[in-house]
């Protein structure tokens, strides 16, 4: 595996997630019925930071930390699952406001942010997806040393 893997695939990673955190906070400042600004509101907003700090260490030094691909990938299926079932159980019952959200005024700018958000995590999932085959199925060279406990049987 070299440094080269994927990069154009990694640097979307990191770009889209980048932004993906640049909407969120958009969205917890202008939609919020408190008005407080995003200090209060980061609480929600810092577990999401881990996605842009993952994609970065996987554009820089992805052999270093190719084991945080599968967290990676794990985190972003948790959040779409998350909210499709959000969708589901909020606008499901047909009802004219959201029974989860944050805005009496603007359910469906929330909703319509978030499946926006949601699509593009899936291309995220489908990405690292395609990262972690490359990087775990691509064969050894033959002049690279052998695992521990390999034995090349």
């Amino acid at each position: 595996m070299t440094m080269h893997t994927y990069k154009p695939l990694r640097t979307a990673l990191l770009v889209y997630d980048i932004l993906r955190l640049a909407v969120l906070a958009l969205m917890f400042v202008s939609l919020s019925p408190l008005k407080v600004g995003l200090f209060p509101l980061s609480v929600y907003l810092t577990p999401n930071a881990l996605f842009p700090l993952m994609a970065l260490f996987l554009l820089i030094r992805l052999p270093d930390f190719k084991s945080y691909l599968p967290l990676y990938l794990a985190g972003k299926i948790i959040a779409v699952i998350t909210f499709y079932v959000w969708g589901i159980v909020s606008f499901g019952s047909g009802q004219d406001t959201a029974y989860l959200e944050m805005n009496q005024k603007y359910p469906y700018v929330l909703f319509f942010g978030s499946f926006v958000l949601s699509l593009g995590d899936l291309l995220s999932i489908v990405g690292s997806w395609v990262l972690l085959n490359k990087i775990y199925r691509s064969p050894r060279p033959d002049n690279a040393p052998a695992a521990a406990g390999d034995n090349g049987g």
